[in-house]
């Protein structure tokens, strides 16, 4: 069957002001979003492809980024009869965590082996994170998602975008979460302010997932 792309990335609302005058007039333009409802009632659920649907990850230091892959241990995807991603909820096997952009060797397994320690993903106690789609609007033609983080058993919301496109089953999704919020904090600047800046790591870590159903 043709695949239906939808692509997802991180939702900004924008509201841009634009003045101007002279000493006899004035104007103001504001652009506001136009917001529509979204039918949530479920037509058909899926179940992910863990095989070919991936999940990736990029963290920051101030000179460097390191980034990587996460497996899939299970999810399912949720369309309403107007076949619009409306609900789901996927399981990421956090002792597949993998590093990418290094070459296989000593530096690689210990950066590996860090991520997966109670320095940050603590996997050993900690060894499945959670995203469940909680609710869905529709926003300038796009559709925008409100979903639950789970990781190290802290949930937090976060918020994407989508937009529909033809084809078949596809969902494209990006985010940037603040790993402090998830109780994530070495080396962070947020906590240790006396960190020399050659070992800072950056808050943020952007996750990006393709999501392809079972067929």
């Amino acid at each position: 069957m043709k695949l239906k792309v939808l692509s997802l990335a991180i939702l900004v609302s924008a509201m841009a002001c634009k003045s101007e005058g002279n000493k006899n007039t004035s104007s103001t333009t504001t652009t506001m979003q136009k917001t529509s409802n979204v039918d949530m009632t479920v037509a058909s659920t899926k179940a992910l492809n863990t095989t070919t649907s991936t999940l990736k990850w990029e963290g920051h230091k101030l000179t460097e980024k390191h980034y990587g892959e996460i497996d899939f241990k299970s999810g399912n995807l949720q369309f309403n009869a107007a076949n619009e991603l409306v609900g789901g909820s996927f399981d990421v096997d956090m002792n597949t965590i993998d590093v990418q952009d290094m070459e296989a060797g000593e530096w690689r397994t210990k950066l590996i082996n860090h991520l997966k320690d109670e320095d940050f993903f603590n996997v050993a106690k900690f060894p499945t994170a959670k995203l469940v789609i909680k609710s869905v609007s529709k926003a300038d033609n796009k559709l925008v998602y409100t979903a639950d983080l789970t990781i190290l058993e802290t949930t937090k919301p976060i918020q994407f975008t989508a937009e529909s496109k033809e084809g078949g089953l596809l969902s494209i999704l990006e985010f940037t979460i603040n790993r402090t919020d998830w109780n994530i904090k070495y080396n962070s600047k947020s906590f240790f302010a006396d960190l020399a800046d050659k070992f800072i790591i950056k808050d943020e870590i952007v996750f990006s997932a393709t999501l392809f159903p079972q067929i």
